[in-house]
């Protein structure tokens, strides 16, 4: 598809949309983190974020405020400045237009052609592709939601087919959390400008093309338990919290069979142990891990039907 044609087609689908999103049945994230609050308010407490380009369903709308579910089935509160109105038709149409996954590890700047910046995306973001820059072989240009054109590293892109269908690569994941070290802890947070325990692994597996649930009670029941420590592999989830009651407070991303961690705690994003004898082991209490065999594609997954006309 050549790029005029595609921007020909954004500003049919979205140029053209009512501001009001309530009375639309879809939108598409238009910044590069939108905020998912408990209600609809700015002191609503963050439950969650969407990335650029995720697609969320309006469920009601309160006057600025739309209640959505996002694609891995949380529901919560998002302003309408942040969003693109879809219609049903227009949403379909956008499932079928070459797009791209956004797998660099930081956060990355889409740029006009001298320079200027668009505006910014995070690892995991989904946009409109519109081919290799002419003038530039390492640049392609992509298009945001509202229209919005620019250009970004082509290297940090994944074509979404392609991405969909990856084989797991452990390395990968696990290279997602030590690449952000150091970050900001962010509760609801699931991106390199803050995450929370849970974020780290939803974003590392996402961009493997994985979709775990998104707290970490969930996906500590994404698979058998495991109650040993010491048969956790390299990418397997380990999770903390009270042995009395067997609540989930915590999850964490092995980086090896030894007990070394990756995982958002206490500030930032840090290392850690299982192992009691080591000088970083965590004080909080381990209660089970699950393997990473268990984390299906997202093309085997329901949420298939969210980015692809299926």
């Amino acid at each position: 598809m050549k790029f005029r044609h595609i921007v020909f087609t954004m500003i049919a689908l979205f140029g053209a949309l009512s501001a009001a999103v309530a009375a639309d049945r879809y939108a598409l994230v238009n910044i590069s983190t939108a905020y998912v609050r408990s209600r609809p308010s700015h002191s609503g407490e963050l439950v969650t974020q969407q990335l650029m380009g995720f697609p969320v369903k309006i469920l009601d709308s309160e006057g600025e405020w739309n209640k959505v579910e996002t694609i891995d089935g949380y529901e919560g509160y998002i302003i309408d400045n942040t969003l693109v109105a879809l219609t049903p038709e227009a949403y379909n149409q956008w499932k079928g237009l070459p797009r791209v996954v956004v797998t660099a590890h930081k956060e990355l700047s889409v740029t006009e052609a001298h320079g200027a910046q668009v505006s910014d995306v995070v690892p995991g973001a989904i946009l409109v592709y519109g081919g290799i820059c002419p003038s530039d072989s390492s640049m392609a240009v992509v298009v945001l939601p509202d229209g919005r054109k620019g250009l970004l590293d082509a290297g940090a892109l994944s074509d979404i087919t392609d991405w969909s269908r990856q084989p797991l690569s452990v390395d990968d994941a696990i290279a997602y959390g030590m690449d952000n070290l150091g970050a900001p802890y962010l509760w609801g947070g699931m991106s390199p400008k803050g995450m929370d325990c849970s974020g780290l692994t939803w974003t590392a597996y996402w961009l493997n093309g994985r979709l775990l649930q998104r707290d970490a009670s969930k996906q500590a029941i994404m698979g058998d338990k495991i109650t040993d420590w010491k048969q956790l592999r390299a990418g397997d989830l380990a999770f903390f919290g009270n042995p009395k009651t067997g609540r989930i407070t915590h999850v964490a991303l092995l980086r090896d069979s030894k007990g070394n961690f990756v995982h958002s705690s206490a500030g930032r994003v840090r290392l850690n142990s299982l192992d009691p004898t080591a000088d970083d082991c965590i004080k909080a209490r381990f209660l089970w891990g699950i393997s990473c065999d268990n984390f299906r594609p997202i093309k085997n997954d329901t949420a298939l039907i969210w980015l692809f006309n299926i």
